[in-house]
């Protein structure tokens, strides 16, 4: 295994917590961190996105009360904030409940700590971040760390750019780690549109059939909640890739889900009958060749 030069990555620790500050602080000094910048609030993560100088390493507090660091995170992980939505992070908490738990999960940390921890546990997880960082995934709404404890899961992993490793043990210059996040960022951007299609599809799937039948419980109703959700994040996507079909398309799609949702017990069937065209030009317009026509010549065929 070849030996980690920790001394020029750059690492970011949060806490609200002076003395956990400096125990953090201390512990990365002791194993040849030299660059360790410390605050007690998420500006200076925030400021460095602001600045393009992301570090290449962030410990930090997901427990501030006037700042939400899951947020956040799952912003940058959702290329909303910065540009490198792969940065390794760490969590820290007192005392999390399981709430606090699922949340740091879905928000895309690498890795978390309770407070109060021991060297050895900071330290462990800082090495499994160089070493051994756990593969990612990508599905409609969410990129981060395998969430997946079972891998009979049909979702792929992978690596990804991983700066506290190309600075430390790779040594490869900033520019060559800016390269393979832009590479992998468009893979990941189609393979995001692909789990968009195919999650709008299967939800289109099940829950036509039940308003056919008129059967609307419980499952329907959290399918087309789900499916509000796919056609936000649908949207945003051809709101900042500038596709206006695909763009008018979802909020078409998305007002005539929303219209069923309301529907106090009174189905309107000519909304059912839009969801599987409307289904078929959103996906086609994500999935590239699944047809050779456009959204927008798909569009005019929908009633």
């Amino acid at each position: 295994m070849k030996k980690a030069d920790y001394s020029k990555a750059k690492v970011y620790v949060i806490a609200g917590d002076k003395g956990i500050r400096q125990s953090v602080k201390s512990v990365l000094f002791s194993k040849g961190f030299r660059s360790v910048q410390v605050a007690d609030s998420l500006d200076l993560l925030i400021d460095a996105i602001s600045l393009r100088d992301l570090p290449d390493l962030v410990i930090t507090d997901v427990d501030f009360e006037d700042q939400d660091a899951c947020q956040l995170i799952f912003n940058i992980r959702n290329k909303r904030y910065g540009d490198d939505p792969y940065l390794p992070v760490i969590g820290m908490a007192w005392n999390p409940l399981p709430a606090l738990i699922s949340k740091i999960i879905n928000a895309g940390f690498d890795l978390f700590v309770a407070k109060p921890f021991s060297t050895d546990q900071i330290w462990e997880r800082i090495e499994k971040l160089a070493y051994e960082r756990q593969p990612f995934v990508v599905t409609g709404d969410f990129l981060g760390p395998d969430r997946f404890k079972s891998r009979t899961s049909t979702v792929p992993a992978f690596e990804v750019p991983n700066s506290l490793k190309s600075t430390a043990i790779d040594k490869i210059r900033k520019a060559e780690h800016r390269r393979k996040i832009k590479i992998m960022n468009e893979d990941i951007n189609q393979q995001r549109l692909n789990q968009l299609a195919a999650d709008i599809d299967r939800l289109v799937a099940l829950i036509v059939p039940d308003l056919d039948a008129k059967k609307v419980d419980s499952d329907t109703v959290q399918n087309l909640d789900r499916l509000l959700v796919m056609l936000k994040y649908t949207r945003f996507h051809a709101v900042k890739e500038e596709q206006a079909d695909i763009r008018d398309l979802c909020v078409t799609f998305y007002r005539t889900v929303n219209s069923l949702l309301s529907a106090d017990g009174e189905i309107n069937i000519s909304d059912v009958k839009k969801l599987q065209p409307l289904s078929d030009a959103v996906t086609a317009g994500l999935v590239v060749s699944k047809t050779d026509e456009t959204p927008a010549e798909q569009t005019q065929q929908i009633a």
